[in-house]
């Protein structure tokens, strides 16, 4: 996997999901009923969110809550475990989406008959 923690590959958009929606994948998530606090560890050692990490990695549904934080959490305000990710890997995440994004628009901008914008 080249050091990412997830293989970049060309994802569909999409859109935040619905109070219903979401209620529905949330049923199904290994953390639900737990305390939250577990989620939120208030030391910031890697190694204080690796319970919070050990949960993530058996829930069924830790891809779809990874996209909605990353499709809803201000970036500024990144707090605790969220869909098998740190507030850091996260912001790399983040980061990375913005280059390939950024890398797009520039290979689609430089199209012959395209004009620049």
């Amino acid at each position: 996997m080249n050091g990412e923690i997830f293989p970049v590959r060309p994802v569909p958009v999409f859109q935040a999901l619905t109070g219903a929606e979401r209620r529905r994948w949330a049923a199904a998530a290994a953390c639900r009923g737990m305390d939250t606090e577990l989620f939120f560890p208030a030391d910031a050692r890697p190694e204080a969110a690796e319970p919070a990490l050990e949960v993530c990695r058996s829930c069924r549904v830790r891809g779809i809550c990874l996209v909605e934080a990353l499709l809803v959490e201000d970036p500024a305000r990144r707090f605790g475990v969220v869909g098998g990710t740190t507030p850091a890997e996260r912001h790399r995440l983040h980061r990375t989406a913005r280059v390939a994004a950024r890398r797009t628009a520039a290979a689609v901008t430089s199209l012959p008959g395209r004009a620049a914008a």
